[in-house]
């Protein structure tokens, strides 16, 4: 499966990187996209769920999907699919 990621800020410091297109293979959620790209950016998924604590809301991510108005991600379970956009910040 294909998605979108687009990063600003801290987080396009981390990665390097402001976009790109990446195969998150049978990834379901969005705490599974994070853990893929903790794989490829040492510290990612501290910067979104610190170990032993909760899914940090004082960082940013937003889901845009064909068809549906951009929402906020607020649960780390969301589901992802297909074609997804997601905007880390």
């Amino acid at each position: 499966m294909y998605l979108t990621l687009k990063y600003a800020g801290h987080i396009a410091m981390l990665t390097g990187k402001m976009k790109e297109c990446v195969d998150v293979g049978d990834a379901e959620s969005i705490l599974d996209i994070i853990a893929r790209l903790d794989e490829r950016y040492t510290g990612f998924m501290n910067v979104f769920k610190p170990e032993g604590k909760m899914f940090n809301y004082n960082t940013a991510i937003s889901l845009r999907r064909v068809g549906e108005p951009t929402t906020s991600v607020i649960d780390e379970n969301q589901s992802v699919r297909e074609g997804d956009v997601l905007f880390f910040w």
